[in-house]
């Protein structure tokens, strides 16, 4: 059977402190009873300060095993040599037993050879002062019994080896899964105040499997701060001893921020108060990548990446209801690149991709924060501005007409574009967006018909419409 050196060097120490334990007892019982002390546990202590040096340096530790036995062996020897009496021989056993300590088959054996041994020499030389009898008889039936112990004990062992080994694979596969799926599993101590972190810590950098802190929320210090709010509630439920569930940021040096999906297990005692509490973070990163990506998608351009139709509604409705929101400052600019077509016929369609989002960034640029611009389609734009006079928004349309007639390269060719731009006014705080667009549209195509390249403000006249251009 098989154990690893850490197992065998922690039983060493334990069946070391119970030869430290026996003979201190055995010194007290001896000075009680018969108010003198021999010399055999000064020894004991001797040899066993000795062994106990050995073992802390941690060399030779399945030796030391074999070792520590014999040495037990060695004072049963002694004290059997000093005191035959059948309560020292008694003892004997005890070896026996103390050797299934370290589930070790070979341990087991050896002790089993030194019981035996030990057996013969005590019935050989001192049958008369430990039993009435010295029929041989008897003595194979210590024999006897000797080996049946062992062979208890080595059947026992051998079964406790077979659950050890089958519990740590489970224990392995269940770390491995864990691992895999980035998950972090931690126990919280709240007396000791200790989180003791048992998987998914070798993903992160210069983290520690333990950490002290007050708060049953590992890492709680690491927490972004817009979500350290609404994780304290979460503190509270769970010293209530409720379980919870979460999801947040955490910030922790060295390492990328990270999403976590977190759900903590108080476990209750008897007396209704927290014995431990138990979490799991599960690295959602990369879903709320995915989820991120997703949604804006939904409310931008994919090529340009600025805002779409849905995005330019949702902002405008929500600008219409503030309090200080004044339509009479208010427009909408309607751009389209003149003769775009020709750019995808000349050059190819990656080159026009490639100008509509150097377009756009140019349109970004000249504008105010506040203000959005908005690719609805094809080479469309719709620009929202506000506080603004009618005057002010001319300049404003001017500015992007400048900025879109200067050259882009592209591949290194210099491509010209020119827009043709119009523009219409809110004339109320519950104006249509639809409508807008529409009257912006009607302005723009009326300059498209005049020759193109130029600026309109929808005057409400009839504007005619030639969509072919």
């Amino acid at each position: 059977m098989k154990r690893d050196s850490h197992f065998i060097q922690q039983r060493n120490l334990l069946v070391l402190k119970l030869l430290l334990l026996f003979n201190t007892l055995g010194l007290l019982v001896e000075f009680i009873f018969s108010a003198s002390i021999s010399t055999y546990p000064f020894i004991g202590y001797v040899m066993i300060g000795i062994v106990w040096v050995i073992l802390k340096k941690k060399v030779a530790t399945v030796e030391m095993m074999y070792g520590i036995i014999t040495l037990y062996f060695v004072q049963m020897f002694y004290i059997i040599s000093a005191y035959p009496e059948l309560t020292s021989y008694i003892f004997v056993w005890l070896g026996l037993v103390i050797s299934s300590l370290f589930n070790q088959t070979r341990v087991i054996v050896l002790a089993a050879l030194y019981t035996m041994a030990l057996t013969l020499y005590t019935f050989s030389r001192f049958s008369n002062q430990i039993v009435f009898t010295s029929n041989p008889d008897d003595i194979a039936y210590y024999l006897l019994f000797t080996l049946f112990v062992a062979i208890f004990l080595i059947v026992q062992s051998s079964f406790s080896e077979k659950m050890w080994t089958g519990l740590q694979d489970s224990q392995g596969k269940l770390t491995y899964i864990l691992e895999s799926a980035s998950i972090i599993t931690y126990s919280y101590d709240p007396i000791s105040q200790v989180h003791t972190v048992s998987s998914g810590i070798n993903t992160l950098k210069n983290m520690m499997k333990k950490e002290v802190s007050s708060s049953p929320i590992l890492w709680k210090e690491y927490i972004h701060e817009e979500d350290k709010p609404f994780v304290d509630v979460v503190e509270t439920h769970i010293l209530e001893g409720k379980m919870e569930s979460v999801e947040y940021r955490l910030e922790i040096p060295t390492n990328p921020v990270m999403w976590v999906s977190a759900r903590f297990f108080p476990v209750i005692s008897d007396h209704g108060t927290i014995k431990r509490v138990e979490g799991a973070f599960v690295d959602i990163t990369e879903r709320k990548k995915a989820e991120e990506k997703i949604e804006f998608l939904a409310y931008h351009d994919a090529l340009t990446k600025l805002p779409n139709r849905s995005q330019l509604y949702q902002f405008v409705q929500k600008e219409q209801i503030k309090a200080e929101f004044d339509y009479e400052r208010s427009y909408v600019i309607f751009i389209d690149l003149d003769s775009f077509k020709q750019v995808n016929d000349t050059y190819g369609h990656h080159a026009g991709d490639k100008l509509l989002s150097l377009a756009a960034t140019r349109l970004v640029s000249s504008l105010k924060q506040i203000d959005m611009v908005s690719r609805i389609g094809g080479d469309e734009f719709v620009v929202f501005v506000t506080d603004l006079t009618s005057e002010q928004v001319i300049h404003v349309a001017e500015r992007l007409q400048t900025t879109l007639c200067k050259p882009f390269f592209i591949d290194e060719a210099p491509i010209k574009i020119t827009p043709s731009i119009g523009i219409s006014k809110f004339s109320s705080n519950n104006d249509n967006l639809d409508t807008l667009i529409s009257q912006a549209d009607a302005a723009m195509y009326n300059i498209k018909n005049e020759g193109k390249n130029g600026i309109r403000l929808y005057d409400y006249a009839t504007v005619p419409k030639d969509k072919s251009i």
